[in-house]
């Protein structure tokens, strides 16, 4: 199995400019700040599942 790690990167950071392209700094660092809350929301979910 071959990873493709350079296309994988693109196509998230191409997502990424498209969500955020017409954002202003502050709406940017907002889009950021809400996209780290919800992955350690998620992350503390899988830690409480797992006991760890």
């Amino acid at each position: 199995m071959t990873i493709k790690a350079v296309e994988t990167v693109r196509k998230i950071r191409d997502a990424l400019y498209e969500k955020t392209k017409n954002m202003t700094a502050e709406e940017q660092i907002a889009f950021y700040k809400a996209e780290a809350k919800k992955l350690e929301t998620k992350r503390a979910s899988r830690k409480k599942d797992t006991g760890k």
